[in-house]
């Protein structure tokens, strides 16, 4: 779909809401959830039930979070009344999917209720799986992550300042992890002075994290709430996701295949006076489409044309006299 037929049917079908980023650029909100009520909004999510419930690690997601006082709250059980050999918790995903070869931004305003024990991996991300093939029925998927994991906040890393957050990016992922790119945040492109003054993550306090899915690249965000703008994360364009995908929230307990998530001391109960309950709270979540108000923007964005060589947004004379002009350079060198 290209860009003007995603804005007329928007218009179609919602009053069409424009935002004045803080980076320099406008959005059309496509959803919006503060909730606000006291249930899920089977309009804007689906949820997993006891006939599509699934196991990850060592929790099966099954049931529908709780919505009270303005949030979404995920539950993790050590005893779970369905199968006393898993934990039990929720997984939420959107009904809406989002298309690739846009600018998209996805927004959560979230926390690790404390206290909260090791083990622990809640989920900000986006997925869609397929069969491989037609002849193939082996299921692949994309993906874009944020992973909190529970060991960070209880045990960080010794030279880091404040908790760790793991990203993902995955593009038709069958097992192999040459066509997957996984990444701690090291804060590439955030100098030590600054963080010096920024405030350390505390991921038991609300804390709000973007993904934006852009047409060259992922970018992954922090905003520390503190005036100063967002930090950068990561930032990737090795790996590109080029199928719709949903936006997802889960909270599982990891198992062993994943050691640095993974505490052994984390393990199910067998009655419900053992139990022990951990929350994973979301504010707010907010998706949009970026779009350009300038032609640098169409370029920062990733959706500049090669044959625009001077970079104007215009593909004309002027562009085939930039070409020509810098081919005899080079040629002369």
């Amino acid at each position: 779909m290209n860009k003007l037929s995603l804005l007329a049917g928007i218009g179609l079908l919602i009053i069409i809401s424009f935002v004045n980023t803080a980076f320099g650029y406008y959005a059309v909100e496509l959803l919006r959830d503060d909730f606000d009520g006291d249930s899920v909004d089977p309009i804007k999510w689906k949820w997993r039930d006891e006939n599509d419930s699934r196991v990850s690690g060592i929790t099966q997601l099954r049931d529908c979070p709780q919505v009270s006082g303005g949030m979404l709250t995920l539950s993790h059980y050590t005893y779970n009344p369905y199968d006393v050999n898993l934990c039990l918790s929720q997984e939420i995903f959107t009904q809406q999917v989002f298309e690739p070869n846009n600018a998209l931004e996805f927004k959560a305003r979230l926390r690790l209720r404390a206290p909260i024990g090791n083990g622990l991996v809640a989920g900000f991300y986006l997925y869609m799986d397929k069969p491989k093939s037609e002849s193939d029925p082996y299921l692949v998927s994309d993906e874009i992550d944020f992973e909190f994991l529970t060991n960070q906040i209880n045990n960080p890393y010794p030279s880091f300042k404040g908790d760790r957050v793991y990203t993902a990016v995955y593009n038709d992922f069958d097992g192999d992890w040459t066509n997957h790119l996984r990444l701690w945040w090291t804060n590439p492109n955030v100098p030590k002075i600054v963080l010096d003054y920024r405030p350390q993550l505390d991921l038991t306090q609300f804390n709000i994290f973007i993904i934006r899915w852009l047409g060259d690249r992922v970018e992954w965000y922090w905003d520390p709430n503190d005036g100063q703008g967002e930090i950068l994360v990561n930032k990737t364009s090795n790996v590109l996701p080029d199928e719709s995908m949903a936006l997802y929230f889960n909270f599982w307990a990891a198992d062993p295949n994943w050691p640095i998530a993974w505490d052994e001391n984390l393990e199910p109960v067998g009655n419900a006076e053992d139990d022990v309950i951990s929350y994973y709270d979301v504010d707010y979540v907010e998706v949009s489409y970026i779009f350009p108000s300038e032609c640098e923007h169409v370029w920062a964005l990733g959706f500049g044309l090669p044959t625009d060589y001077n970079r104007d947004c215009i593909v004309n004379f002027k562009d085939y006299a930039f070409f020509a002009d810098d081919w005899l350079k080079s040629s002369l060198d």
